[in-house]
């Protein structure tokens, strides 16, 4: 009997376990939804560069329509500071998002290997 009791109790707690791993313990926040956001749209660039890794600073707000205004990329490649301009400037960014904020986001791009 008192394996019994052990062994269901063992039971019990592994399918706990079990099913707590299966939940994701924190949502996504909004400062995460926005990142993942501003990563689509800037996609991957198809841009040469020689350094190993080019890591850009951007700043930027979020319209009351829901619109990416880029405000500033402190970088010190002009061309990925075009490429950042063109890909973020006046693109939609979603409705779920808090609206007329400012933003910060750091952008690392590495070289592609060959």
């Amino acid at each position: 009997m008192k394996k019994a009791i052990i062994i269901l109790s063992l039971l019990f707690v592994s399918s706990f376990n079990a099913l707590q791993a299966a939940t994701d313990p924190k949502p996504a926040t909004e400062s995460q939804k926005i990142r993942e956001k501003i990563i689509e749209l800037l996609g991957v660039p198809q841009i040469e560069f020689e350094e190993e890794l080019i890591e850009n600073t951007i700043h930027f707000m979020i319209t009351q329509k829901g619109t990416v205004i880029v405000l500033d990329v402190k970088t010190k490649n002009e061309v990925m500071e075009k490429y950042i301009k063109d890909r973020l400037n006046y693109k939609s960014c979603g409705s779920d998002l808090t609206k007329m904020r400012f933003y910060s986001f750091t952008y690392k791009v590495k070289k592609p290997e060959a």
